[in-house]
């Protein structure tokens, strides 16, 4: 990989780009933000994984998260941590073997249950 403080952002010229953020410790970027000091060293591609250096040094005027909802379609969660935030959706658990799914747009975007995890015997689960 070409990059060490990977970073997404908006640079001053408008542009949506993904960086290397040019810091000493990833702790000074906020700082450097708030102070209009953050400068990357420009990423071309749109797979973090697969972004090539163009050797532009961009101003970063705004940081966004480094994966987009349309990276992330359904996020799982296992294990009983998740079981306070899905009492959010669902009075109670009796279970102490959570399998916790969900989708972007929640109800209005249901999530889909793979038929292998369907049809699995004493697994409790809950359908939006």
């Amino acid at each position: 990989m070409s990059w060490t403080k990977l970073i997404r952002f908006i640079a001053v010229d408008g542009k949506t780009t993904f960086g290397d953020a040019i810091v000493d410790d990833a702790s000074e970027v906020p700082q450097k933000l708030e102070q209009n000091e953050l400068y990357a060293l420009e990423l071309e591609g749109s797979d973090p994984f697969a972004l090539v250096a163009t050797g532009k040094k961009v101003q970063v005027k705004t940081l966004l998260a480094i994966l987009t909802p349309s990276d992330v379609p359904v996020i799982r969660c296992i294990g009983l941590n998740y079981i306070k935030h899905s009492k959010l959706f669902w009075s109670c658990w009796n279970r102490p073997d959570i399998n916790f799914c969900s989708s972007q747009g929640g109800r209005q975007n249901p999530t889909t249950i793979p038929i292998s995890l369907r049809q699995a015997k004493n697994m409790h689960r809950i359908l939006q």
